[in-house]
C-alpha cells in the first residue's frame, strides 16, 4: 500500500498532474509561453525590431529630411506662358517659361494670333486674307475680304524688313515731305550717269495692282524715276510738276521683286534732283473705268500745265467723265494709264472733243507715240486699240497752239476698258 500512494508512476508522478513538462515546459514555460508562443516566436525581439526597429523609422525620416519637395504642389503657379515646378535647393515653388511660339491665343477665331515669348503672352495681328470666325482677317479685324493691302507707309521711321537699298547711294526715310503721315521713301543722293535703287519682294494674293505716290524733283525726259517688275520696267515719272501723283502697276497672283530706280544721264541737273515714293499699297485692278464715283481712279495719273479731272459736263454713260484740265495756250494736260499684260489684249475707250478744228487736239499716244489725233466739234465717239502682251504707258492729252480758243477747249474721255481682268471680291484669292 506505501509503495501504491507514494509511487511517481501513479500518483507523484508528472503525469497526471502539474507535472514540470505540462505547466511549465510545455504550456505556459519556455516552449509554449515563454520562448515559442510568447517570446520569441510572438512578441520577442525579432518581431518587434522588425516592425518598430531602428531600420524603419530611420528610413522614412532619412527620406523626408534630404528631399525638401516631396509631397510640394506648385501647379497653384501655372499660367499661360510659364509653368510652376518645386526648386529643389528651397523647396518653394517657382515658374519656368514655356517654350517660345506655345499657343496663348483666348479666341482662335480672330484676327490676332497670341503665343508665348519669354513667359510673357504675346499678341500678334495675322496676315490679311486669314479665315477667321466672322468672314476673313483685314487689318487685323474680321468680316469682308481686304479692298487694300498696306505693304509699307514707312511711319516706323526705316525700312521694313525685306527692303532692300543700292547702287551709287542708298535710298533714306526722310519726313522732309511725304503724301500720308509722316514719312516717305527718297532715293540717294546721285551723280551723272548713276542710280540708287530700293527693293522689296511684294505678294499679290490674286490678280491685282500695285500703287503707290510718286514726287519726281528732276529734269524731265532725262532724270527719271523708273517701276520695275520682276527684271521688266513698267512705268517711268520725270519732271519738276511738285505734285504727288498716283502710279498703278498691274500684278499677277503670287511674288514679285519690285525695284523703285532713280537714274539719271550724264548732264544737267533740274530741280531737287531727288525722287520720293509713300504709301505702296495693293489695290484691286481696275478693269473698267467709268469715273462713276466722283474721281480719276487709282488706275490714272495725270499732269501736264494742268491735270485732267472728273467731271459731270459731259459723260458717255452714267453722271462722269474725266476733262482735260483749263490749260492756255501752248499748254498740254495728260491722263495717263500704266497698264501690263500677260497676254495680248485691246483697249477700248469713248471720246468727246470741243476745239479749234485743225490746232487744239486730243491726241492718244501709247508707249511714247502718237497713234491718232481729234481735234474740232466730236461726239462721243468709240475707239479701240490693240495691245500686244508686257507693259504699255497710255496716255489721253490735250494740246493747244499759241493763239485762238474754240468751243469748250476741252477733250473728255469716258468708260475706259483697259482689256485687263478686273479684281472682284477683295484681294483675298477664294
Amino acid at each position: 500500500m506505501d509503495i501504491d500512494a507514494s509511487s511517481p508512476t501513479d500518483g507523484g508522478a508528472p503525469s497526471d498532474g502539474a507535472t514540470p513538462m505540462d505547466a511549465g515546459s510545455s504550456d505556459a514555460g519556455s516552449s509554449d509561453a515563454g520562448s515559442s508562443d510568447a517570446g520569441s516566436s510572438d512578441a520577442g525581439p525579432s518581431d518587434a525590431g522588425a516592425d518598430a526597429g531602428p531600420s524603419d523609422a530611420g528610413a522614412d525620416a532619412g527620406t523626408d529630411a534630404g528631399d525638401p519637395c516631396l509631397g510640394v504642389d506648385c501647379s497653384g503657379s501655372d499660367g499661360l506662358c510659364v509653368v510652376g515646378r518645386c526648386d529643389p535647393a528651397t523647396g518653394a515653388c517657382v515658374t519656368d517659361p514655356r517654350p517660345d511660339g506655345t499657343s496663348c491665343d483666348a479666341d482662335p477665331g480672330d484676327c490676332v494670333s497670341s503665343t508665348c515669348q519669354a513667359g510673357t503672352c504675346e499678341d500678334e495681328t495675322v496676315a490679311d486674307c486669314t479665315l477667321c470666325d466672322g468672314g476673313v482677317c483685314s487689318a487685323g479685324s474680321c468680316g469682308a475680304a481686304p479692298t487694300e493691302i498696306l505693304f509699307s507707309g514707312f511711319e516706323g521711321g526705316a525700312f521694313d524688313a525685306g527692303w532692300t537699298t543700292s547702287g551709287d547711294a542708298n535710298w533714306i526715310v526722310t519726313s522732309v515731305r511725304s503724301y500720308g503721315g509722316s514719312f516717305c521713301a527718297q532715293s540717294g543722293d546721285i551723280g551723272p550717269s548713276q542710280s540708287t535703287s530700293l527693293r522689296a519682294t511684294l505678294t499679290a494674293p490674286v490678280d491685282a495692282a500695285l500703287a503707290f505716290w510718286a514726287l519726281t524733283s528732276s529734269e524731265s525726259g532725262y532724270d527719271e524715276l523708273e517701276v520695275w517688275v520682276d527684271g521688266g520696267r513698267v512705268a517711268a515719272r520725270s519732271g519738276t510738276g511738285g505734285d504727288w501723283e498716283p502710279v498703278l502697276v498691274p500684278l499677277s497672283a503670287g511674288a514679285h521683286d519690285i525695284e523703285w530706280r532713280y537714274t539719271k544721264d550724264g548732264s544737267v541737273d533740274s530741280g531737287l534732283d531727288a525722287v520720293w515714293i509713300d504709301e505702296v499699297r495693293l489695290v484691286p485692278q481696275p478693269g473698267f473705268i467709268d469715273f462713276e464715283d466722283g474721281t480719276l481712279s487709282g488706275a490714272l495719273s495725270t499732269g501736264g500745265d494742268i491735270g485732267w479731272g472728273a467731271s459731270t459736263t459731259q459723260s458717255h454713260g452714267g453722271t462722269w467723265s474725266a476733262r482735260s484740265g483749263a490749260i492756255g495756250s501752248s499748254s498740254t494736260s495728260w491722263l495717263r494709264a500704266e497698264v501690263s499684260y500677260a497676254a495680248a489684249s485691246t483697249l477700248d475707250f469713248w471720246y468727246r472733243v470741243s476745239s479749234e478744228s485743225g490746232y487744239d487736239y486730243l491726241e492718244l499716244w501709247i508707249d511714247g507715240s502718237q497713234q491718232d489725233s481729234w481735234s474740232g466739234t466730236v461726239g462721243w465717239t468709240e475707239a479701240s486699240y490693240p495691245l500686244a502682251a508686257g507693259a504699255h504707258t497710255i496716255e489721253w492729252r490735250y494740246t493747244k497752239d499759241s493763239s485762238i480758243s474754240s468751243g469748250d477747249d476741252a477733250a473728255w474721255v469716258d468708260d475706259i476698258d483697259l482689256g485687263l481682268p478686273p479684281t472682284t471680291g477683295g484681294l483675298c484669292p477664294p
